[in-house]
């Protein structure tokens, strides 16, 4: 079935007038907005912005990952001060938990692809004051660019992934482009953006949902040592080179379990190889709603991605204090500081993973100070507000024409 066909959308819209922002704004005279620094130097009081202004999100992915959980934490964390929507496909992950969990209304659409653009392209015909779209994903920016054919109002696209960029065309069209890494900046270069349009902003993660989280060791004895992975079942992540480091890790006697948690299209190929290294110590969860609770009782987290967009498992593990063991996937190198909050090794080599992966599970006394470390840094890097205050900084130089 042609995407034209499948898209279809829910329209959720929560209005909120503007006025912690104030009624006035001043236009910043020189520059664009900085790649983002996770302090708290540039505040919401000195972020300007007029009162009639919404804000249009939109998302085509059905399922629910890092991106789709980022778009949420944007959402909610600025709809006590602003007029949004949130398109979506109908029946989506998104749909359900912003419907279920959050005081939204939605009202459904049968469309397809142009009906959309179209459905969005009248909403911002008919409704006051000033639009910007964020697109959240590739083909939801199709939408969105051809929604504002022959208008002026300005486009933001999210990049998430450090993969290869095969349609260059919609990000060049793009006002700005959000990368979640050095990596996934690099790949928009490559792909001819202008540089003064790419904004690196890393992943924010959600600390009430693992706040007082209820540690869950599942299966695992009080003396193993539990590792997690919390990633999708699918092949860019390579599980391939994690269990393969995981025979060694049971060849040395060790006293651990490894957890994975996650649905996806390599599922049963990934339980057909476990079976066939013999593996005794690998337990497939499959989707886990209560991930924080899992994620609070484990002692290391691995991925073995070939390639990451910045991994927003990592970042989570470590605002938890859990040390990592990865791949030098892409962004990867962005989330974790190698040697201090864990240990990261080459891309498709089991035995140097699986080398730094029987380190950590031999000493206790290092995952304990990677551990600390891990927090500490994590809650710096990856904390809301700003990541929050990054979004609205780019929002106004966005519609200031100060891309």
């Amino acid at each position: 079935m042609r995407w034209s066909e499948r898209f279809q959308t829910s329209w959720i819209h929560r209005k909120r007038i503007w006025r912690p922002w104030g009624k006035g704004h001043v236009r910043p005279r020189t520059g664009f907005a900085p790649n983002f620094r996770n302090d708290s130097s540039a505040r919401s009081d000195r972020i300007s912005r007029p009162a009639d202004m919404t804000l249009l999100h939109l998302s085509a992915e059905m399922g629910w990952r890092g991106g789709e959980n980022q778009l949420a934490l944007i959402y909610t964390g600025l709809q006590t001060e602003s007029d949004q929507m949130l398109m979506v496909r109908r029946g989506s992950e998104l749909e359900r938990r912003m419907r279920d969990e959050r005081p939204v209304t939605a009202s459904r659409f049968g469309l397809t692809a142009p009906r959309a653009a179209w459905s969005l392209r009248r909403k911002m015909l008919t409704s006051p004051g000033k639009h910007l779209i964020h697109a959240h994903c590739g083909k939801s920016a199709e939408t969105a660019l051809l929604a504002r054919f022959g208008t002026q109002v300005p486009l933001v696209i999210s990049r998430r992934s450090a993969y290869p960029i095969r349609s260059h065309w919609k990000f060049r069209a793009a006002d700005a482009v959000i990368a979640v890494s050095r990596a996934a900046s690099e790949e928009l270069l490559k792909a001819g953006v202008d540089p003064s349009r790419i904004h690196i902003i890393p992943d924010a993660v959600d600390a009430p949902r693992f706040a007082g989280a209820i540690a869950d060791r599942r299966d695992v004895a009080p003396d193993e040592v539990m590792v997690l992975c919390a990633a999708a079942l699918s092949p860019e992540k390579d599980h391939e080179v994690l269990l393969k480091a995981w025979k060694q890790v049971e060849e040395a006697g060790l006293k651990a379990r490894l957890l994975m948690a996650g649905t996806g299209s390599m599922d049963g190929r990934l339980k057909s190889l476990a079976g066939s290294l013999d593996l005794r110590h690998v337990s497939f969860l499959g989707w886990v709603e209560n991930i924080s609770g899992t994620m609070a009782a484990a002692d290391i987290a691995v991925l073995s991605s070939r390639v990451e967009g910045l991994a927003s498992f990592l970042c989570e593990a470590q605002f938890c204090g859990i040390p990592v063991v990865s791949t030098a996937a892409g962004g990867t190198v962005d989330a974790v500081r190698d040697g201090e909050t864990g240990f990261l090794s080459p891309t498709g080599d089991e035995n140097a993973f699986a080398e730094n992966l029987t380190r950590l599970i031999r000493n206790s006394e290092l995952r304990a100070g990677m551990g600390a470390a891990a927090r500490t840094w994590a809650r710096r890097k990856f904390a809301l507000e700003p990541v929050l205050e990054a979004h609205r900084a780019l929002y106004r130089q966005v519609l200031d024409g100060d891309r």
